[in-house]
């Protein structure tokens, strides 16, 4: 499932009941979901070594963006900022999803 299938269970699929009931019920949370967007989560790296600790970030090289890239600085890491994408369409090697990868090659 990628993200936009999750938006259509969401919405088309009566998802966004069963989540509010979730958050309701189960989690005993007073609050009402309103998705808006499927963006799914970054991946934050593939390394060589196993990453078992946050110890284990220090001195390792990354590139990130944003408020990411502080973050990852105060870990220790290395950390290689990138530019702002300055195009309405991201870049190929800005998105982090394959799919979205796949979709831009075929454009």
């Amino acid at each position: 499932m990628d993200n936009l299938d999750w938006l259509s269970w969401l919405y088309l699929g009566d998802g966004l009941k069963m989540y509010n009931e979730i958050l309701q019920k189960d989690l005993k949370m007073n609050v009402i979901a309103f998705p808006a967007s499927g963006e799914t989560a970054e991946p934050q790296g593939w390394f060589k070594k196993p990453i078992v600790d946050v110890k284990t970030f220090k001195g390792l090289k990354f590139r990130a963006a944003g408020a990411a890239s502080e973050v990852f600085k105060n870990l220790g890491m290395s950390v290689v900022v990138l530019p702002a994408v300055k195009s309405s369409r991201p870049s190929r090697e800005a998105l982090s999803m394959p799919a979205n990868s796949a979709i831009l090659r075929r454009t």
